[in-house]
């Protein structure tokens, strides 16, 4: 009997430096963070929306500046000039999650995390294809079990949708189109839609003039601005809120395929994007019928 008790101390006292050897690598034990310990820094509101989602939000302790759909008593310790690395070293993280850019983690950053044992995930999230990849990437960094289904934020349409040529629109003073290489054109092309401007016909975002719109002549226009960010108030007419480009003679307007999708987060790389995918699957059919 002593025998089988000392053994399941040694068990115990192994499993025990086990974890505080994880901790000191800031490694996430098998399972996830449940028990607590978990501080997240989401340096993007797309990521923090993707935390929440988890049902991680309590443990968001530092967020972007830019987001608005957090805690507002939240710590923002970066922007799109940069990070706030004494706002971040305060936040205390365990983990900083921010979004991939051209010049992939910054050295500081990378310099602060080893010293404070901090894990660092940078995800990218141009394209539509790794948003959906960056669920995966999070929960598996997070130590949160795969959701059923995947990260597939739409797929084709299953009843008959409209087949003209749509413009994407993110706002309308200047007109700023959403194009080829953007995650919203991707989400168009995948419910069988098709784009006004093809691939090679222009940017991801683009500022363009009434004139150049008037070239495109679409046959049908989506304008997404989400609430909170510059939208026009509720009751206004999708046509008046176009406006100088609702007073062009354009295919679109003429036949009344002018449509808005406010959501709040509709314009933000993550979870939202499934409720644009879904609207705009409705606008298609909609005006297919």
């Amino acid at each position: 009997m002593n025998r089988w008790r000392g053994c399941a101390c040694v068990l115990v006292l192994c499993a025990l430096l086990g974890g505080l050897l994880a901790g000191c690598r800031g490694e996430i034990p098998a399972g996830g963070q449940g028990a607590g310990g978990l501080r997240v820094a989401a340096l993007a509101p797309g990521l923090s929306a993707m935390v929440r989602e988890m049902g991680l939000g309590d443990r968001i302790v530092a967020r972007h500046a830019f987001d608005v759909w957090s805690d507002a008593h939240l710590p923002a310790v970066g922007d799109q000039s940069g990070i706030d690395y004494e706002a971040l070293i305060a936040s205390a993280p365990t983990h900083v999650l921010l979004q991939a850019g051209a010049g992939g983690v910054p050295e500081r950053l990378t310099v602060l995390a080893s010293a404070r044992g901090w894990r660092v995930l940078a995800v990218p999230m141009l394209t539509l294809e790794e948003v959906e990849e960056a669920d995966g990437r999070v929960r598996a960094f997070l130590g949160v079990p795969l959701a059923a289904g995947g990260g597939r934020l739409a797929e084709a349409w299953p009843r008959e949708i409209f087949r003209g040529r749509v413009l994407l629109l993110a706002g309308v003073d200047p007109p700023t189109v959403l194009g080829p290489g953007s995650y919203h054109q991707e989400l168009l092309v995948r419910l069988g839609g098709v784009p006004a401007l093809g691939v090679g016909e222009g940017k991801a975002y683009m500022t363009l003039d009434a004139e150049d719109i008037a070239r495109l002549a679409p046959e049908g226009i989506v304008l997404i601005v989400p609430r909170g960010r510059g939208g026009v108030a509720r009751g206004v007419s999708a046509g008046d809120r176009l406006g100088v480009l609702g007073r062009l003679d354009l295919p679109g307007v003429r036949a009344g395929r002018v449509a808005v999708i406010d959501d709040e987060q509709g314009l933000v790389p993550g979870p939202g994007l499934r409720v644009v995918g879904r609207e705009m699957g409705e606008i298609l059919e909609r005006w297919g019928r």
